[in-house]
C-alpha cells in the first residue's frame, strides 16, 4: 500500500523538532562557551592591570579612554545622570547657589542636565576637556581647564561626583579632596561610594574609600548637613557638607 503524504506528516514534523531542539542546544551550549571565554577573558585583565607594573595610572586611563572613543561611564547618562541632576540642581535653586565648581567634569554627559548660574569644570584628561569645550562652546557661562591648570579659584558649591573612588592613588586622593573643600565658598557635594572594602577582583581603575574620615579629621570646620541615599543596587550616594561660619 503505497504511502500517502499524510501519514508521512507526523514523522517529518518530529523529526523537524528533534533537529531544531538539537540546534538549540548546540547553540546554547556555543553560547554558553563564548560567555565563559569572555568572562575567563574580563578576569584576566583585571588581574592583569590590578598588578601596579602594568596599570598606567588613573590620569593615564581616563584619558585613553576618552582618546578612543570612550565616555564617562553610566553614570553620567540616563537614569543615573537624571537622579544626580535632580538633586544637585534642586540643592542649588533651594539654596540660591550662584556658582558651581567641579573636579571631574568628564566628557559632560552629566552637565548637560546642569542648571548652574556658572560653572568652571576641571579634569585630568586633555580628551575630556576638549569634548566638552565642543559640547559647551556657546555657553558663555561654562568653562574647562585641564585639572593642572587649576590655580586657586572657588565657587560657592564644589562637586566631586562619581569621582573620589576611580582615585585609585592615595597621593591623587589627598590632593583633591583637598583641593575640592578649599575651593568651596559655602558647599560641598559628594557622590561617592563610601567604605573601605575592595574585592580582589575588582576594576583597576576603582578603589573604595571611606572619604568621611579625611573629612572628619583633616576638614574639621565643614559640617554633614544632608545625606541622600543614591539609586538602589549601587554603593555611590550623596553627601552634602556646609562650611561653618
Amino acid at each position: 500500500m503505497a504511502t500517502t503524504p499524510h501519514s508521512v506528516l507526523p514523522n517529518f514534523s518530529k523529526a523537524i523538532g528533534l533537529n531544531a531542539i538539537k540546534n538549540w542546544k548546540t547553540k546554547m551550549k556555543r553560547k554558553n562557551l563564548q560567555d565563559r571565554i569572555s568572562l575567563l577573558r574580563m578576569n584576566i585583565a583585571r588581574l592583569y592591570w590590578r598588578i601596579p607594573k602594568f596599570f598606567p595610572g588613573s590620569e593615564t586611563y581616563w584619558n585613553q579612554r576618552y582618546v578612543d572613543g570612550g565616555t564617562s561611564g553610566k553614570g553620567s547618562y540616563d537614569r543615573f545622570a537624571v537622579f544626580k541632576a535632580e538633586v544637585v540642581n534642586g540643592f542649588v535653586a533651594i539654596h540660591d547657589v550662584k556658582s558651581v565648581i567641579e573636579f571631574g567634569c568628564g566628557d559632560g554627559g552629566q552637565l548637560m542636565l546642569a542648571n548652574y548660574p556658572k560653572y568652571i569644570g576641571f579634569d585630568v584628561s586633555e580628551a575630556a576637556i576638549a569634548l566638552c569645550q565642543e559640547k559647551f562652546g556657546s555657553d558663555i557661562t561654562k568653562s574647562f581647564h585641564l585639572r593642572k591648570e587649576y590655580r586657586g579659584a572657588t565657587a560657592d558649591l564644589a562637586l566631586s561626583l562619581d569621582i573620589i573612588y576611580h582615585l585609585v592613588e592615595d597621593d591623587v586622593f589627598e590632593n583633591h579632596m583637598a583641593i575640592l573643600f578649599s575651593s568651596a565658598d559655602r558647599y560641598v557635594i559628594v557622590y561617592s561610594s563610601n567604605m573601605d572594602k575592595n574585592p580582589w577582583f575588582g576594576s583597576a581603575h576603582v578603589k573604595h574609600r571611606k572619604f568621611t574620615d579625611w573629612v572628619a579629621e583633616k576638614r574639621a570646620n565643614w559640617k554633614l548637613i544632608e545625606y541622600c541615599d543614591g539609586i538602589p543596587g549601587f554603593s555611590a550616594n550623596f553627601y552634602i557638607y556646609e562650611k561653618n561660619s
